[in-house]
């Protein structure tokens, strides 16, 4: 009996404390790379570095987003039931593929609590290229389609699932399947922080890659919705696809506009509106 208390007064509090320094490294090293981002744009711009409280509160939610992701990426393991046939235009959303599809959960049930057919798709990268990632996501769309009997589906694409999905469009004749696109931070003219990267993708996604050329003009109707300091696209004007198209989300972060209303609402009006046509 007395091992037993002993082991509750002692060994539980190590475990406690144990656990709130590791959760205060994760945070120092997740605010850590945030900096380096909004650094790397103040670099790119040939500007003092700034501290403003706009950056301030991109690195509190890009902190706490960060968390709150890992969290829910245990969703993502296992894959989505497909949702039963529908009247309307199903939404197949396409997570970044280092994320998982738990990093959408919170915009699975923002947009299925409005009434949305909403799929999420899971997409392992395993170092792959975005043509081999966009015919599986290929793959997605034809069981999307087959189970609700939709002719078209709306895709909505984060990070660089956005890319995925306008590689589709743009090379696999997706733009007959697909009506409109939407994206969360989607490095469309690529980031610098590419060389912090590992495999194919980041030397896919560098600013004078090739690999991007025309995705922009995918032939699909398309939503950019960007943030003037995401930290993981540098420079943040390369997440705007279209300025006539787009929908800037101030003090969001990249991560954060997972967890953001704001972002929410403007994917919701991208779904459902008449989107203006380019400048």
């Amino acid at each position: 009996m007395l091992s037993a208390t002993w082991l509750l007064y002692v060994l539980v509090p190590g475990l406690v404390q144990a656990g709130v320094v590791l959760l205060s490294l994760g945070l120092l090293v997740r605010a850590a790379f945030a900096w380096r981002g909004l650094t790397i744009h103040d670099v790119h711009r040939q500007e003092r570095v700034r501290w403003t409280p706009t950056r301030h509160a991109v690195l509190a939610r890009e902190t706490i987003a960060g968390f709150v992701l890992l969290a829910l990426r245990p969703i993502g393991w296992a894959d989505a039931p497909l949702p039963r046939e529908t009247s309307g235009c199903p939404v197949l959303l396409v997570p970044d593929p280092r994320l998982g599809r738990g990093a959408l959960a919170l915009l699975e049930v923002f947009l299925r609590q409005r009434g949305l057919a909403v799929w999420p798709v899971r997409l392992s990268h395993q170092d792959a290229s975005l043509g081999q990632l966009a015919e599986r996501l290929q793959g997605e769309v034809g069981r999307l389609r087959e189970a609700t009997g939709a002719t078209q589906v709306d895709l909505v694409g984060f990070g660089l699932g956005g890319l995925v999905a306008a590689w589709l469009c743009h090379h696999l004749d997706g733009a007959a399947t697909v009506r409109r696109l939407v994206t969360l931070g989607t490095p469309w003219r690529g980031t610098r922080l590419a060389v912090f990267y590992p495999g194919t993708l980041a030397r896919e996604i560098r600013p004078d890659a090739h690999d991007l050329d025309g995705l922009a003009s995918c032939g699909v109707d398309t939503l950019s919705v960007w943030c003037p300091e995401d930290p993981e696209v540098v420079p943040a004007e390369s997440a705007c696809a279209d300025p006539a198209r787009s929908v800037a989300v101030e003090g969001a972060g990249h991560l954060g506009m997972l967890l953001s209303a704001r972002t929410f609402r403007a994917v919701l009006t991208g779904l459902r509106d008449a989107l203006p046509e380019p400048g």
